[in-house]
């Protein structure tokens, strides 16, 4: 009975041990795998092969995976009875086979599962790849079903293209007859429109393979070949890309091309759509969706995933500079590296480490002959040495290994205030700013070892509160070379370190100054241009509606793009003033008054409008004085800083406007140096979230902008704020952290009065009586606007394209007055013609148009005689008050009209 007893519980502890000792994780039921169905739309081939290439590399990683493959070949059979018939098959097939996702190829699997995807496949989600015929509104009604669509690319390949071939005359274009070649030809043809429209195109089709090779065997060498298709030739042979390939290599020139199968088959390169990249692709979206991500929270990839492919050979046949490749490229046939080029760094590294051990060897067989020579010659001149510590101005210390005084100088003890009894056997440590002990103990340490010495840098509490010291010291060594002692020279360099600060200060300000000069030289060459074209915008709709009855419906058209004109105008304007070409006449006027109407404005309104949740407190003082400036630039300054506070803050929050008078006594150094003077100061804060120390360097620079593209402006809005700011000799100064950001401009005061601003002229007031004017200037449309804005103010114009053409008119010819362009390219100058009109027509009346801002030359023209100075784009008003102006002063004979 005793025994059974035993066995029974021996029994039961077995299986308790059993069960507690069983790993804690093991499922007695494994998990089924994940099924995935790839259904391929054609035969297997080298295409779908790159395809599931892709797919296996992004789905390797998924331990449980079932990857279930179909052909459809509907290369061979494309009807709907055949379609029906795979139906069958794969309802006889997959019935009981529940399919996580179902992964297609091409557009016919795709609409085959789209159709299918109910009453076939469950329902299961649908990722397809390789789709040319996307139509979003296909899967509007189906929300299981996402992918990446494929679109090739002409506009990279064409780019690099020209890149390589600049000098090139020719495209020449392969394609056969076929429907999907025509709709691609359509592609390129709209691509060499947009980036090459000077490159004719030559057609290689309706041809035979044998005369498709012998052409591109006899190609110039400048001229280079795209690829589009020729899959059958002129006379309807099926070509495979192996019979192309033979043709291709006779090429004389590169082909490009979008088509992956032809790389290593004669095609030099491009832009390709890649099968493998295709499928890697779809196959993330299938990881995201088998890792539990929704379907409808994963959008259709647009942007189909080509790569640049190309020939490593035929890039060398064809001599391309290979620093030309995107560095993204897939490069075949490209030879292994070198031994040097695989471990290049290595190599480097190693003989680095050579030279520099063998220079250490030598400074330090360098640095140990000349200790000696010191200690020796240090040991025969202490006498004369203490002679010298004692009657010096620099500091002399003996330290002991301990950090203990042995002997000071009587400099030391003056620096600091004590005795030489005060100080001997006391620890130096003390007298150092605490933290500079780490990198005076690291000196110290420093002597124990070859070379024996060290230089430092500490600050110490003297009689005369912390000053900076520097440090010579040298160790003493015995006959065993065993350190006894530190003798140590100092010397006071506050006024040094002083210095170098306000050195670096001033450089980084020059940097500063310099950068922004660089990007406004920039920004104003652009904004010349643009105020040539803007002409035409802002002149021929004011031409337009001075003609146009008040009830034409046509008049709200009209007003409508001369105010959009006028705002592109505006923004030209601030690329001039980042230009730092602001000339403008400045004028005394109320800073609060500007303020005030900024927060009346439409565009304060529609800012509000963005931003509902923030408010905006203004203390604007009342005895605020004048400054002397342009209206609108200053308008400009309030309206950006404004928009910049109310960007900064996420949700809600505070902006504060304030304004006062300041004084400022001493030069207040912040962001900008603000010198002595009297200010009326503009101050614009938020309670946003700051600006880091990186984004504070760079933010006055043009264009440089943290916020989104096409939402935010221009990324001006700073930059002609500082341009502004400096052209009115004011400062800036900027505080900003966590708790948000202040702006203060400072703008220097006048006590100047207010001039009364005179009423807007009606036209009648400045037209004119018959007098013939003379337009010159290179640019078509810019005389053909000159002349119809003459001829509307009732003058006859002549035109004329350059100043050669215009000293030629007049040498046989008079006119009342010139209308003289300031840049004109190629040929003479505004100016140099404006010298010889006057050599032929002493006192010719002349007024001087310029898309830039005041320049030189126009200076000097108008010193000769030359009248007002009008910037483009000009307006009717004041083109016609400048000419009537000018013409008051003397009428000349009118000769006849030019045609």
């Amino acid at each position: 009975m005793l025994s059974f007893f035993i066995r029974k519980n021996v029994f039961f502890i077995f299986i308790s041990l059993f069960f507690v000792c069983m790993p804690p994780h093991y499922n007695w039921a494994q998990h089924p795998p994940k099924t995935i169905l790839v259904l391929n739309s054609y035969h297997k081939a080298a295409w779908t092969d790159s395809l599931l290439s892709g797919i296996e590399s992004e789905l390797d990683s998924i331990s449980e995976l079932d990857l279930v493959v179909e052909y459809m070949d509907t290369k061979r059979i494309d009807t709907e009875a055949y379609y029906g018939a795979l139906a069958e098959i794969y309802s006889m097939k997959y019935d009981n086979t529940p399919f996580d996702v179902i992964l297609t190829s091409d557009d016919n699997a795709y609409r085959f599962v789209l159709e299918k995807q109910t009453e076939l496949f469950k329902n299961a989600p649908l990722v397809f790849c390789g789709v040319n015929h996307f139509e979003p509104r296909e899967i509007a009604d189906k929300p299981l079903v996402t992918g990446v669509i494929e679109k090739g690319d002409f506009q990279e390949t064409l780019a690099f293209a020209s890149l390589v071939f600049q000098k090139a005359k020719s495209v020449h274009v392969i394609l056969d007859n076929t429907s999907t070649a025509k709709i691609n030809l359509e592609g390129l043809l709209q691509a060499l429109e947009q980036q090459l429209p000077n490159l004719n195109v030559h057609f290689l089709t309706d041809i035979s393979l044998t005369e498709l090779a012998n052409s591109l065997s006899k190609l110039p060498g400048d001229d280079f070949v795209f690829f589009i298709s020729f899959w059958e030739d002129g006379m309807g042979r099926a070509i495979s890309p192996d019979n192309l390939s033979e043709a291709f290599y006779k090429s004389a020139v590169p082909i490009f091309g979008r088509s992956e199968w032809m790389i290593n088959k004669g095609l030099t390169g491009g832009k390709c759509v890649s099968g493998f990249h295709q499928g890697q692709a779809a196959a993330k979206l299938v990881k995201r969706i088998l890792d539990g991500e929704s379907v409808t929270q994963i959008p259709v990839e647009k942007n189909s995933p080509n790569r640049f492919m190309f020939d490593y050979l035929l890039l060398k046949r064809y001599h391309i500079d290979l620093s030309l490749v995107p560095p993204e490229s897939i490069l075949y046939n490209k030879p292994p590296p070198t031994l040097y080029q695989s471990h290049k760094a290595l190599i480097w590294a190693i003989a680095t480490v050579i030279f520099v051990l063998i220079s250490l060897v030598l400074s330090l067989a360098v640095n140990i002959t000349m200790r000696r020579k010191i200690e020796k010659a240090l040991r025969e001149s202490k006498e004369h040495y203490q002679l010298l510590v004692n009657n010096q101005t620099d500091m002399v210390v003996k330290i002991d290994v301990d950090g203990k005084l042995l002997f000071v100088s009587p400099s030391y003890c003056r620096m600091f205030g004590k005795t030489e009894a005060e100080l001997i056997g006391k620890s130096f440590m003390p007298l150092v700013h605490e933290d500079d002990r780490k990198s005076t103990e690291d000196a110290m340490k420093a002597l124990f070892r070859p070379p024996y010495s060290a230089y430092m840098e500490q600050r110490a509490m003297t009689k005369d509160d912390w000053k900076w010291l520097s440090w010579m010291n040298t160790a003493v060594l015995d006959e065993n070379e065993n350190v006894v002692a530190i003798i140590g020279v100092g010397r006071d360099i506050s006024e040094r370190k002083q210095a170098e600060k306000k050195l670096q200060e001033s450089q980084e300000k020059i940097t500063r100054l310099q950068k922004m000069e660089s990007l406004g030289l920039l920004a104003g060459g652009v904004a010349h241009d643009l105020n040539n074209v803007l002409s035409g915008i802002v002149t021929y709709p004011e031409l337009i509606l001075i003609d146009l009855p008040e009830n034409s419906k046509l008049r709200e058209p009209m007003i409508t793009i001369m105010e959009s004109g006028h705002r592109a105008v505006s923004i030209v304007q601030d690329l001039l003033t980042v230009a730092r070409g602001v000339a403008t006449t400045k004028e005394p006027l109320k800073l609060n008054d500007l303020v005030n109407d900024y927060l009346i404005s439409p565009e304060f309104k529609k800012l509000k409008q963005f931003y509902p949740h923030i408010h905006v407190n203004t203390f604007l003082a009342d005895d605020l004085l004048n400054v002397r400036a342009f209206h609108l630039h200053i308008r400009k300054i309030v309206m950006n800083l404004m928009v910049n506070a109310f960007e900064a803050i996420q949700g809600t929050g505070t902006v504060e406007v304030s304004t006062e008078n300041r004084f400022i006594d001493k030069p207040l150094r912040g962001y900008d140096e603000v010198s002595i003077g009297e200010y009326a100061v503009l101050a614009i804060s938020d309670n946003g979230t700051g600006i880091s120390n990186q984004d504070l360097e760079r933010i006055f620079e043009p264009f440089y902008t943290k916020k989104v593209m096409g939402r935010s402006g221009t990324g001006l809005g700073l930059a002609v704020v500082w341009n502004v700011i400096q052209d009115h000799q004011g400062y800036i100064d900027i505080k900003t952290g966590e708790s948000g950001t202040r702006f203060d401009v400072y703008l220097p005061i006048t006590r100047d009065e207010i001039f009364q601003k005179d009423k807007p002229l009606f036209i009648d007031s400045y037209k004119g009586a018959g007098e013939t004017i003379l337009v010159v200037d290179d640019v078509e449309t810019q005389r053909e606007i000159s002349c119809k804005i003459l001829d509307k103010l009732g003058y006859q114009s002549i035109s004329v394209s350059s100043g050669e053409e215009a000293v030629e008119y007049l040498a046989h010819n008079s006119v009342d007055l010139v209308l003289l362009d300031m840049i004109m390219d190629p040929g003479i100058s505004g100016y140099e013609t404006y010298k010889w009109i006057i050599k032929i027509h002493p006192g010719q009346k002349a007024i001087i148009l310029s898309g830039f801002s005041e320049t030189e030359d126009v200076k000097k023209a108008q010193s000769l005689g030359a009248g007002k100075y009008i910037k483009k784009p000009v307006t009717i008003e004041k083109i016609g008050l400048a000419i009537k102006e000018e013409l008051t002063k003397q009428r000349a004979v009118s000769p006849e009209r030019c045609g």
